[in-house]
């Protein structure tokens, strides 16, 4: 148990409010396999930031956001879908 608690903190990612908001506005909008287009995502992250009177993200950004989430293995994008490999949990305080 000790060495799954240390692995399972050490795989802990901090993102900015662009990767926050990104990866919540992908889960959010998923289809029933975990998957969303990449062009749906880039307009329903704007949609989500426009909702928290974030300013939108060029597709510039967004690209960048998407590549991160790949290079962590959060993401995956073949073919213009991501496809969602982790899970997304919302917690409120």
């Amino acid at each position: 148990m000790y060495v799954w608690n240390k692995i399972w903190r050490g795989s802990v990612e901090e993102f900015n409010d662009l990767e926050a908001t990104t990866i919540l506005a992908l889960w959010k909008n998923r289809n029933g396999e975990n998957k969303i287009a990449e062009t749906d995502g880039f307009g329903k992250t704007n949609q989500l930031r426009a909702s928290y009177s974030l300013p939108p993200l060029t597709l510039g950004q967004f690209t960048s956001v998407v590549d991160r989430l790949v290079q962590i293995r959060c993401v995956t994008l073949e073919e213009g879908v991501i496809w969602l490999r982790e899970w997304v949990r919302i917690k409120y305080s």
